[in-house]
């Protein structure tokens, strides 16, 4: 299993951020609206994201939208499951 990511979208640009369309796997950069919005075809095993609560750390799955600010100030690591018990 794997996570595919189409983007990243964010409104400041600064260090450790992509900058060109030729980052790995991106199929287009722009400035879009007041964002910065990096399109891209990514296969991911897992994804660690370092949420900051002064700004919406958001996941887009699907039909749903995970706030990941519900864990402020965290790295989360987001894998991919074959079943998920709740």
């Amino acid at each position: 299993l794997k996570i595919n990511q189409t983007a990243e979208v964010f409104l400041a640009h600064g260090q450790g951020l992509p900058s060109l369309v030729d980052e790995p796997d991106a199929t287009s950069f722009e400035l879009r609206n007041g964002q910065f919005i990096l399109e891209m075809d990514r296969d991911i095993g897992r994804l660690i994201v370092r949420t900051d609560k002064r700004f919406k750390n958001r996941l887009h799955t699907g039909n749903s939208v995970i706030n990941l600010n519900q864990w402020p100030d965290s790295g989360l690591m987001i894998a991919p499951v074959s079943n998920c018990q709740q």
